[in-house]
C-alpha cells in the first residue's frame, strides 16, 4: 500500500519553508545510518509527512511551523511500522 500526500504543492511549499508546517519537532538526534554520526536536529511535519529535517541550523523552527514540542534529546521514530 502507498500512502500519498493530500496535496503534493503543499508538501512541497512546506518543504521549502515558504508555507509553516504543521509541526516541528526540535532537540532531537538525528541518526546518519551510513557514517553513524548523531546531529542534533528538528523536525518538521506537514499532513502527516516529514517535509524538512534541519541539523546545520536548528533553531528557528517557530519560524517555520505552527506547533513546536520538544523531542527531550530522543531519536525521532517515523512510526510507519504501526500505520493501518
Amino acid at each position: 500500500m502507498k500512502i500519498q500526500p493530500r496535496d503534493k504543492r503543499a508538501l512541497l511549499r512546506a518543504a521549502l519553508g515558504e508555507i509553516k508546517s504543521d509541526l516541528a519537532i526540535k532537540n532531537v538526534q538525528l541518526v546518519n545510518v551510513i557514517t553513524g554520526e548523531i546531529y542534533p536536529a528538528s523536525v518538521y511535519v506537514y499532513d502527516g509527512f516529514i517535509s524538512h529535517v534541519e541539523y546545520k541550523e536548528p533553531g528557528r523552527e517557530e519560524q517555520f511551523a505552527k506547533e513546536v514540542v520538544d523531542g527531550q534529546g530522543k531519536i525521532p521514530d517515523s512510526g510507519s511500522d504501526r500505520r493501518p
